[in-house]
């Protein structure tokens, strides 16, 4: 899927319940940056977004098409800004870390172009059996594209629920619960909300984390960005990070 168009431990704000009469203001929920920083001095003058985004990082990796190592968060932002897809690294072996940080540096820069919301239809809690059966499939762990054609033939409008059998739900905080699956799991982090696309109603960011039981190996960070435009109706996906 092409791009359609996370973030210190600082709280911008505060999430409101549905829709309300003042501004709901930018929120920061289940990410944090500082464990990707190059040392514990850096982590801790990183008191802000914006100084954590222009920390450096733990690694300096090259990316495919780029001659410049990619030091910070900004170059991250920089370089995807001139892609359609998502960046890759130069090195195959690294691209779970790779994958990681340019996940983690591409949600910080969403919320810190967020504006505040006039309206939200999102619950407090996101990932639930009810959140699942009426979310598009994207975000479902598809590894084959047997699952994908499947899908599609089976209904008309399938959902995330759908894709896999979940056979447990396990919410360890507010922000991260993991879906365990028949020999694989997602671990799905609520990042942050706020208005991402300027209509006024409150979008919310979602960190897929996909991973198959061992001996086998597998691993994949996505994330997706989820509003809902009415009470008790289905949520959408106005922009995915995935591809």
């Amino acid at each position: 899927m092409i791009i359609k168009s996370m973030v210190t431990s600082i709280t911008i704000g505060v999430s409101l319940g549905l829709a309300a009469a003042s501004s709901i203001p930018t929120k920061v929920e289940g990410l944090d940056l500082k464990p990707f920083m190059k040392s514990l001095e850096i982590a801790e003058r990183a008191s802000t977004l914006e100084t954590a985004m222009k920390a450096p990082l733990y690694g300096e990796f090259l990316a495919e098409g780029h001659s410049r190592p990619l030091v910070t968060c900004r170059d991250y932002t920089a370089a995807q800004a001139s892609e359609v897809r998502l960046l890759e690294p130069k090195v195959e072996s690294e691209a779970n870390g790779f994958r990681e940080l340019l996940i983690n540096c591409l949600a910080a820069d969403l919320i810190a172009k967020a504006k505040p919301s006039d309206v939200t239809y999102l619950p407090e809690k996101l990932v639930t059996e009810d959140f699942l059966k009426n979310t598009p499939y994207y975000p479902g762990q598809i590894i084959a594209n047997e699952t994908r054609e499947r899908l599609e033939k089976q209904r008309p409008e399938p959902s995330w629920w759908d894709v896999e059998p979940v056979e447990k739900i396990k919410r360890f905080d507010h922000n991260v619960v993991t879906l365990y699956l028949d020999g694989s799991k997602q671990t799905v982090v609520a990042i942050g909300r706020g208005d991402i696309n300027g209509d006024g109603v409150e979008d919310a960011m979602l960190k897929v984390i996909d991973s198959i039981n061992p001996p086998a190996t597998y691993f994949n960070v996505r994330m997706y960005v989820i509003t809902r435009m009415e009470e008790r109706g289905k949520y959408q996906i106005i922009k995915s990070y995935d591809q």
